[in-house]
């Protein structure tokens, strides 16, 4: 191979770098031909150095009763076999270098996804001379505060999806009046929550879901995160504005269990609660008014009065210039790190290119030709000359406009 291999950071916080990349790894099959891929497990990820609970599983930022989240931060915080002080950014970086250093490698290339890519910017800042290229997919630049603007991100996702089937001539005679349709099923369940009966969509086995507004909008964010299953949300809200509340609630079961399973949620604590809540200001009117309303922000800022970190200090957040070849890629309908954030993190790199994939959600380097294009960056070691025109050829599935899919 050639000496220079390809790390991948994994997102969350709270991933396994083994598990979030199986999926991913056919089309990294460009890049392998030529180069090692190496997995670094960020620790108090994964099997082996799992930063966990004893009885964690579920994500508590899933449930809704403030004194159960209190409950839960303070036990979980005392029981946990290790000290999350140790469990931040740079602590990572540290980790990942010895690898490097052990592994024989000189110089690396980087691919960060989503929380991978503030783990990738902070290696380049601490280790500058053993960066080749730098990837960032789902850019979280160095000033951003995650939870600060996480209803506006979720409420430009989800408009740009509802003016995408309103541009639709089969989505929009389907449903009319989508947006209003979604505000009215939010309303009704906030006024009145919704015992839900239905068989878990995993096992089969009898379950009720108590379906309330935090729920039915935390849902509709999570399924904005996959281009693939956003293709279902004005079906599932028209279901369920109709009376059938099943499908969205079993895709509610779905969704919050594949966060609570593939993300370490001490962990996660253990870097939001240093690097991003200190630094949170507070809600504003954009952010309260947004469809997820500040819910989310606020519940981070209660866990972690109860997680007892200390902060980063400021100059973690501050941007650092960089000369290093690096490309930057944002999903155009991201409702979690959309391309401003990208614009962002590219003002203080000297040597970088932004792709925008329109209508796609967040995590893009899989789509149509970007990973013949992140393959031939890396080959280079530049994002000069690169063909780039195919991205805006990218189109999002067609909506669903029944449970048997899309129009023939």
């Amino acid at each position: 191979p050639d000496p220079d291999p390809l790390f991948l950071l994994a997102g969350g916080p709270g991933q396994a770098a083994t598990e979030a990349f199986l999926a991913m790894l056919p089309q990294l099959d460009r890049i392998r031909e030529t180069r090692d891929l190496v997995m670094v497990d960020q620790r108090g990820t994964g099997s082996r150095n799992r930063l966990v609970c004893p009885e964690e599983d579920a994500d508590p930022t899933l449930e809704f009763d403030d004194e159960y989240l209190s409950q839960w931060m303070a036990e979980c915080r005392s029981q946990l076999d290790g000290d999350p002080n140790y469990y931040r950014t740079r602590f990572a970086t540290l980790d990942l270098d010895q690898v490097r250093a052990e592994l024989g490698y000189d110089a690396i290339n980087l691919y960060g996804g989503s929380y991978g890519t503030r783990a990738a910017l902070d290696y380049l800042r601490t280790f500058p001379d053993r960066v080749r290229t730098v990837i960032l997919d789902g850019v979280v630049p160095a000033a951003m505060a995650v939870g600060a603007n996480m209803g506006r991100d979720a409420q430009r996702s989800i408009d740009l999806i509802f003016e995408r089937c309103r541009t639709d001539p089969a989505c929009d005679a389907r449903y009319p009046g989508l947006t209003g349709h979604f505000v009215d099923l939010l309303h009704r369940l906030e006024a009145e929550p919704i015992v839900v009966e239905l068989p878990d969509p995993t096992t089969g086995e009898p379950t009720e879901v108590l379906l309330n507004r935090q729920l039915a909008a935390s849902t509709v964010r999570l399924l904005s995160y996959s281009t693939e299953a956003s293709s279902l949300i004005p079906l599932l809200i028209e279901s369920a504005r109709e009376g059938d509340l099943v499908p969205l609630a079993a895709q509610s079961l779905m969704a919050t269990g594949d966060v609570a399973d593939s993300i370490s949620a001490a962990m996660m604590f253990s870097v939001l609660c240093a690097e991003d809540i200190p630094f949170y200001p507070g809600p504003d009117e954009a952010e309260r008014a947004s469809f997820i309303g500040a819910t989310l922000a606020e519940r981070f800022e209660l866990a972690c009065d109860e997680w007892d970190v200390e902060p980063v200090d400021e100059g973690f957040k501050r941007p650092y210039p960089s000369d290093v070849p690096v490309l930057l890629l944002s999903g155009d309908a991201d409702p979690v790190t959309p391309p401003p954030w990208g614009e962002i993190a590219a003002e203080t790199l000297t040597n970088d290119l932004h792709l925008v994939a329109p209508e796609m959600g967040h995590i893009v380097l899989t789509r149509g030709c970007i990973p013949k294009i992140a393959a031939r960056f890396i080959d280079q070691g530049s994002s000069a000359d690169l063909d780039v025109d195919c991205v805006e050829e990218l189109k999002a599935p067609p909506f669903f406009l029944e449970f048997t899919g899309p129009a023939p």
